[in-house]
């Protein structure tokens, strides 16, 4: 489960309930979600929302020095029961966190835009070792958000 903004600038994890405190509270980005399965007995889709990301250069100052960052996607299964699509969208975050793009982010779009592209071959690669089945798949559209910039990849 993702963490739920609260207006107090206060980050609840339902399933964990985990409170986190900032120092400074994150801005505003209101964001939320609707999903139905459409023709099919199972939803095969997924999505993920983590708002506020603080990159590690600068979580130390508490963000302040470039902000906060959104990171948010929705991930289309195709013929598993959404096998791959739940992969996609539990491992995003993490992969994404986890480049040296973002480990050493200090402003601007070029660091994000890599780090998204690196994160996208690192999960593609992580889903055809996981062997699922053949007949499945997923195609994802993800979005970084910042207070500067909205980077979008559709793959």
């Amino acid at each position: 489960m993702s963490p739920v903004l609260a207006r107090s600038g206060r980050v609840v994890v339902p399933e964990e309930e985990e409170v986190m405190t900032f120092e400074r509270p994150p801005p505003p980005l209101p964001h939320s979600f609707a999903e139905m399965p459409g023709f099919r007995v199972r939803m095969e889709d997924a999505l993920c929302a983590h708002y506020p990301l603080i990159p590690p250069s600068c979580a130390a100052e508490g963000g302040a020095a470039i902000g906060h960052v959104g990171l948010f996607g929705v991930f289309d299964g195709h013929g598993d029961e959404g096998l791959v699509s739940k992969y996609l969208a539990r491992n995003f975050s993490s992969t994404f966190e986890a480049t040296d793009e973002w480990r050493s982010y200090l402003g601007g779009v070029d660091g994000l835009a890599r780090a998204t592209a690196t994160a996208c071959a690192r999960l593609d690669e992580g889903a055809r070792e996981s062997n699922f089945p053949q007949s499945g798949g997923s195609t994802a559209i993800m979005a970084v958000v910042t207070e500067e910039a909205v980077i979008v990849a559709n793959v």
